[in-house]
């Protein structure tokens, strides 16, 4: 005989309508669904340039290599030769003495080849100082950047700011 609670398994009487849940009818947690993580990775790195090195076509093949972004935050270090454009002339103009290395930040990102983009501010031993967009700077010893490097950079294209 069933109980009134229905807390049996057995059939109803025929005629009469099933009460409560069926088995397994329970509240279930939902299946946890893997997703795949596209958003932008970025992890902060220290990257030490040895001497000798181009420090601009470095981090570039840096981030060709790893297929990363990298973004150069700061850096210091002593700089041996730096080649730089100037407006009013159409050759590269190149300083070749010792410079220290006050700051420097760039972008390369692999998604636009041939991208880079830096800025640098040296200092020469008289005290005076040179701010230059660098094609190339030359590590007479190392250099240390510190950097963002990022993974799945997305470039976006838009009219408006909002996206």
């Amino acid at each position: 005989m069933a109980s009134a609670a229905g807390g049996s398994n057995s059939p109803p009487p025929s005629g009469s309508k099933p009460r409560g849940r069926p088995p397994g009818a329970k509240n279930k947690a939902p299946q946890n669904m893997p997703l795949q993580n596209t958003a932008p990775q970025v992890t902060s790195r220290v990257l030490e340039i040895p001497p000798g090195m181009d420090v601009v076509a470095w981090v570039n093949q840096f981030a060709q290599a790893n297929n990363v972004s990298v973004n150069v935050l700061t850096g210091s270090g002593m700089i041996s030769r730096v080649a730089y454009g100037h407006p009013s002339s159409p050759n590269p103009i190149i300083v070749s003495e010792p410079l220290n290395l006050v700051y420097i930040a760039g972008l390369v990102n692999p998604a636009e080849p041939g991208f880079l983009s830096f800025t640098a501010t040296m200092s020469r031993f008289n005290g005076s100082v040179i701010g230059v967009r660098p094609f190339q700077l030359v590590a007479m010893h190392s250099v240390v950047l510190t950097t963002l490097v990022s993974q799945n950079m997305q470039v976006i294209t838009t009219d408006s700011p909002i996206l």
